[in-house]
């Protein structure tokens, strides 16, 4: 079972399998695959083509981005939660 906070964003094509936890405002990309067991805290943003192994934690405020523009559009988003 993936437990996703109903304030994270999930773009469509993200690969995400079973036992991953993502916590509020978390952002993940298109492009990104996160493994079984992994723990995204809260404010994670991740992007790119990215693969995150089996149980990982990513904690708080961590992220990895594309590009300036695609920031913005991150704090977009956001905005519109709060």
């Amino acid at each position: 079972m993936v437990d996703i906070h109903k304030t994270a964003i999930i773009e469509e094509g993200a690969i995400i399998e079973d036992g991953v936890t993502i916590v509020p405002y978390c952002i993940v990309g298109k492009d990104v695959i996160i493994k079984k067991g992994t723990v995204l805290q809260s404010h994670v943003v991740v992007e790119g083509i990215t693969e995150i192994g089996e149980n990982n934690t990513i904690y708080s405020f961590c992220f990895n981005r594309k590009s300036k523009s695609r920031l913005k559009n991150i704090k977009a988003n956001l905005q519109k939660l709060l």
